[in-house]
């Protein structure tokens, strides 16, 4: 498939895409049913999300990583899991100590 040709709209949409069938998965199997789209038990599935982050990335897109872990759903020890918004973080050089030959310097701190 020629992820080029796509818009970065039908990416994100082929990628959500991906999400929904593994958790729709995911929640069959834990009622006790066989999963539908078998996501998990399909490589192609894997392959075709793994196609579309790197076509993503090329195009310097940003979006979330779908979690292949089979306990995504799950919390460990009861605790409550609380989401971090997502940051982003721009670093300028101008903001960079840069190294020195002086032992005593603060290499690479952000002031």
């Amino acid at each position: 498939m020629d992820y080029r040709a796509f818009t970065n709209d039908s990416l994100t949409m082929m990628y959500e895409s991906v999400r929904g069938a593994l958790a729709s998965d995911d929640a069959q199997k834990a009622a006790g049913a066989a999963p539908r789209f078998r996501v998990r038990e399909t490589a192609d599935w894997k392959q075709h999300a793994g196609n579309l982050e790197v076509e993503m990335l090329n195009r310097g897109m940003f979006f979330e990583i779908i979690d292949w872990s089979e306990d995504q759903g799950r919390v460990p020890l009861g605790l409550v899991r609380r989401p971090f918004p997502p940051t982003t973080v721009r670093i300028e050089l101008a903001d960079c100590v840069l190294p020195s030959d002086d032992p005593s310097a603060n290499v690479g701190t952000v002031e």
